[in-house]
């Protein structure tokens, strides 16, 4: 089993199409960073003319605003970068080796991978490498953001009476953190993307049991995801906004740690993950089991 992992893993960490999801998403989220610092250099000037005298702060304005927990690219709302990231995270979280079985059905090399481990022992290791591949593609390039943000930007704590600045609306899913520990808050925000990448990854891999076709394969948890968007969108607009459809569903929105319109809830996140990882880790071990490989 270790060394059917340990294989996997390297195919799915050295090939190019990870270098390409990672390379894509690493840029978004530097430019995400460089774009909001830029932004803040240029304000400084204004802060120290208008808000200091002999270095102190006359005047707090909106200066408590600017932390690294509101302009990292899971709290800025203002740049084209951060929407390409979370709308595209489900297609270049599957990219790197999502697809890999259907290419390897296809192509007769996964018959002699199974004579050597066993159904069983290939499935769970294509699983576990496909599932990691999918998770680093995203929990990389927010923490290189974070650090570049955190370079320029202070962390200071982020202060309840600017809520609507903040974009972190009471009642949200862990908003308690966001004001208390705010970098737990973005840590477990990091994870929360990570473990989303890697079941779309995973799920990818479970949709090519049913499906014979590329692209659709690497764009089906996109189209999941585009769907339930579609969904809150017509519940809002058929109830006129009324609760309890002011909530994200679809996870390309509540990837993302702050939001303006609708609220986060715990048990929404929780339920589509838990539903996501059976459907995906359920197919790809029973439906594996029993898919006729020769």
């Amino acid at each position: 089993m270790i060394n059917s992992i340990k294989m996997e893993l390297r195919k799915a960490l050295k090939n190019k199409f990870f270098n390409i999801s990672l390379g894509v998403m690493t840029l978004f989220a530097v430019l995400s960073a460089v774009w909001c610092c830029q932004n803040f250099l240029g304000l400084l000037s204004a802060f120290e003319e208008n808000y200091f005298s002999n270095g102190k702060m006359i005047e707090n304005d909106l200066f408590p605003v600017y932390t690294s927990y509101n302009y990292w690219i899971g709290g800025e709302m203002q740049s084209l970068m951060y929407s390409l990231f979370f709308t595209l995270l489900p297609v270049f979280a599957v990219l790197p080796f999502g697809w890999s079985y259907y290419l390897e059905r296809k192509s007769g090399y996964i018959k002699q991978v199974v004579t050597k481990t066993g159904k069983r022992t290939f499935f769970l290791a294509k699983l576990i490498a496909v599932f990691i591949s999918g998770a680093l593609v995203v929990f990389i390039p927010l923490i290189i953001n974070f650090l570049i943000v955190s370079a320029v930007y202070p962390s200071t704590l982020p202060q309840v009476n600017y809520v609507f600045y903040n974009y972190v609306g009471f009642g949200s899913m862990w908003s308690d953190l966001f004001f208390t520990v705010p970098w737990l808050y973005v840590a477990l925000y990091i994870l929360l993307d990570s473990l989303f990448a890697g079941l779309f990854a995973i799920s990818a891999f479970a949709v090519s049991f049913f499906v014979k076709n590329r692209v659709a394969v690497v764009f089906s948890p996109f189209v999941f995801c585009m769907a339930l968007e579609y969904l809150r969108t017509f519940l809002i607009s058929s109830s006129m906004g009324s609760y309890p459809w002011d909530i994200e569903i679809a996870p390309t929105a509540f990837l993302h740690a702050a939001g303006m319109h609708c609220r986060t809830i715990g048990y929404v996140v929780l339920l589509e993950a838990v539903f996501i990882a059976i459907f995906a880790g359920g197919t790809i071990l029973i439906r594996g089991k029993k898919d006729e490989i020769f």
